[in-house]
């Protein structure tokens, strides 16, 4: 806690997800790099002046490396305020771990966000001491904690199994022995908590609203705030400033077809395109899967490549 700050903390403040990226993601049609930094600055603002624990879910970043600079000079300076936590997320590695190549790690090595790990830190929340620890992704949660009298509460980034998520799930909910509360990152939708044993799951999806879907209709960016009690813990959540689905997704994908005269028209479609264009390159990979057919494998292979080098760039 290196900046001064309160270590009595009212509560905390569950941050999932933000996918931080310089880019409009899916069919949003709005300045997402500068909302998103607006709803996570919303949320570390809402923390500081209601003294409570700001903790990342995972996934500060969409891509792990080459973020641009300004990008990064923005969330340095977004966390001088205050002390930051958090843990590591998909997006926020290229490797199997976190490393110097990664953005993350600049964030990290500044003394701007403390990353927490399975070795747990004992802080006191509303007078009452608790142990906070943290599992990245792609690591084995443990199977037990030592915590004494304290309340613990551990926080992931994982794909578990709950409710629609079932194929993609690689951890099962069950009980693990002295973990009060497990918070979880990664899977965007908000889900009930679910009780096993001791370990209450809960799964409080995330701050930014990145693909046009029925999960993305559905949900309310919201961080989660937590507040220990001596019988356990409450939670409730903490509604982030946002536009409506219509105002900030597109009504409809934007479609292009193709009138007879083959390469010509291809390049004139490419050309309408790229005036309504999302910058992820959301709209230009159904239009190529649409219209690909009508050119030769070697020529189709060659604009694919094309297309992924100007996408990913």
């Amino acid at each position: 806690m290196s900046k001064g700050m309160s270590t009595d903390y009212k509560g905390i403040l569950a941050i999932g997800d933000p996918h931080l990226e310089d880019r409009v993601p899916g069919y949003r049609s709005d300045d997402y790099p500068r909302v998103i930094l607006q709803k996570l600055q919303w949320c570390l603002d809402t923390a500081r002046h209601e003294n409570l624990m700001p903790v990342l879910l995972g996934d500060l970043f969409n891509v792990p490396r080459n973020n641009p600079n300004w990008l990064v000079v923005e969330v340095l300076d977004m966390f001088a305020a205050q002390d930051v936590f958090g843990i590591v997320g998909n997006h926020d590695i290229y490797e199997n771990e976190l490393n110097e190549h990664d953005t993350l790690r600049i964030i990290e090595e500044a003394g701007r966000l403390t990353l927490l790990d399975d070795r747990g830190m004992d802080v006191e929340i509303g007078g009452l001491p608790v142990r906070i620890g943290g599992t990245d992704w792609g690591k084995a949660l443990p199977r037990s904690v030592e915590a004494g009298e304290r309340l613990v509460l551990w926080f992931t980034h994982h794909d578990l199994h709950l409710p629609g998520f079932e194929r993609s799930a690689k951890v099962r909910l069950g009980e693990i022995p002295g973990v009060d509360l497990i918070i979880n990152g990664h899977i965007h939708k908000r889900m009930p908590p679910v009780q096993r044993g001791s370990t209450t799951w809960i799964n409080p999806g995330n701050i930014a609203r990145r693909e046009r879907s029925q999960i993305t209709l559905d949900h309310v960016p919201a961080a989660l705030e937590l507040t220990p009690t001596k019988k356990g813990w409450t939670h409730a959540y903490r509604e982030i400033p946002h536009r409506t689905f219509a105002e900030v997704f597109q009504a409809k994908e934007e479609t292009v077809d193709l009138l007879p005269g083959g390469p010509s028209s291809f390049v004139a479609g490419l050309a309408e395109l790229h005036a309504r264009r999302t910058t992820s390159g959301t709209g230009l990979a159904s239009f190529l899967d649409k219209h690909l057919g009508k050119f030769e494998d070697d020529v189709a292979t060659e604009i694919r490549r094309l297309a992924k080098e100007v996408t990913d760039a």
